[in-house]
């Protein structure tokens, strides 16, 4: 079954960009041989390569890569997509790519953070040392740009309406590592790696050539000098010449003005008097309050203001006129319980199919429940009183 997707141009002049030529095979730290664009598998001591067939060199390798990755990723890709994984994976190795978190984001369809995981690949191991290199940092920024450009044109997004801000969650912490720059040679039987310094830079460069810092540094001290002559020359005319001093107007005392009486303050209650007074006034047995909610919204009282209490339902007397329903209650009970006793005793005639008893039994529950009710609402309110006493 023919791969899905096969590397293109834009692939292959990426990695020959970043791998470099190498005409003659040299011998690596591990002891492998490279020849031409980062070959290893046919590469011998004192071989050699063209360009032409450096780059089908090159191709074979891809070719595996991109088996492996039509195997490896499931997610419908575009050809900037696949070329920019085909020479991230031949940086890495296809077994690294295995396992590393690109492929699982591809795999759940997140592309935007599958490209954002290509970055975190940028460090090397570098004279016992792990390192982030220069050239890793921008191969994946290529790589990542390769990525993310898409097949069809960009989306726009207007500056005015989408204000670019800084994103937390990633920070500068990933950014704080300097990249040291690495310097391979492509000539002769042995790779060798240079790595630049300061004191290395400060050895190569002559009297007539500056360093880039160097420049800068000049540059921006030329701009600020620019901008100060040209603030002196702007300004120079208005101090050439001084401002007439104008005469001094005769000064007229104000007439002193009448007193302001001071503003009439009235006195407030002292709420801490109000909150003692409180105190006193409640019973020995109160819940306490909880001071945990009013801590949370930074109150550390519940006083009232201007003195006004709080009202409590409980602490009104009732009126002798409250007990008139209770009193017609009883009397009720009374008289229904005299009348089924009545009953009882008189004879009457059968009404329909009533017998008299039925009638009394009726009369005479009826009695007993106003009377019960009426004690027991009695005794409720003759107890409530005695509490609060």
């Amino acid at each position: 079954m023919p791969p899905r997707h096969h590397v293109s141009a834009a692939a292959i002049a990426l990695i020959k960009r970043f791998e470099g030529y190498r005409r003659t095979a040299a011998q690596v730290p591990d002891g492998r041989w490279t020849i031409g664009y980062g070959h290893t598998r046919s590469a011998r001591g004192g071989a050699q390569v063209g360009e032409g067939d450096a780059e089908a060199l090159l191709l074979y390798d891809l070719g595996e890569v991109s088996i492996a990755l039509n195997a490896l990723i499931f997610t419908p890709l575009t050809q900037n997509q696949f070329d920019a994984l085909a020479s991230f994976a031949m940086n890495i190795g296809v077994d690294e790519f295995r396992r590393s978190a690109v492929l699982l984001r591809l795999n759940e369809g997140a592309l935007l953070q599958a490209a954002s995981a290509i970055e975190l690949w940028r460090k090397a191991d570098f004279e016992g040392e792990r390192i982030v290199v220069d050239a890793l940092v921008r191969r994946r920024a290529a790589e990542k740009a390769l990525f993310l450009t898409p097949a069809d044109g960009y989306v726009p997004t207007p500056t005015p309406v989408v204000r670019p801000r800084i994103d937390p969650v990633a920070g500068e912490e990933a950014l704080v590592a300097a990249a040291v720059e690495l310097t391979a040679s492509l000539e002769g039987d042995v790779v060798t790696v240079r790595r630049e310094s300061p004191a290395d830079t400060a050895v190569r460069t002559s009297p007539t050539q500056i360093s880039p810092t160097q420049a800068a540094a000049e540059s921006v001290g030329a701009r600020l000098t620019a901008i100060l002559e040209a603030l002196d020359l702007a300004e120079a005319p208005f101090r050439a010449e001084p401002a007439p001093v104008a005469p001094q107007a005769e000064v007229v005392q104000p007439e002193p003005a009448a007193p302001i009486a001071p503003p009439i303050v009235l006195p407030l209650p002292d709420p801490s008097s109000h909150a003692r007074r409180m105190a006193e006034s409640a019973p020995a047995e109160a819940p306490a309050i909880d001071q945990s909610a009013d801590e949370a919204f930074g109150q550390d009282d519940r006083v009232e203001p201007f003195g006004v209490a709080s009202f409590d339902a409980s602490r009104i007397e009732r009126s002798p006129s409250s007990y008139l329903p209770l009193a017609l209650m009883l009397l009720v009970g009374v008289t229904l319980l005299a009348v089924a006793t009545f009953w009882f005793v008189a004879a009457h005639p059968r009404m329909g199919g009533i017998t008299p008893s039925v009638i009394g039994w009726a009369l005479g529950l009826a009695g007993i429940g106003l009377l019960a009710g009426s004690i027991y609402i009695l005794l409720e309110r003759i107890g409530g009183r005695g509490d609060e006493g």
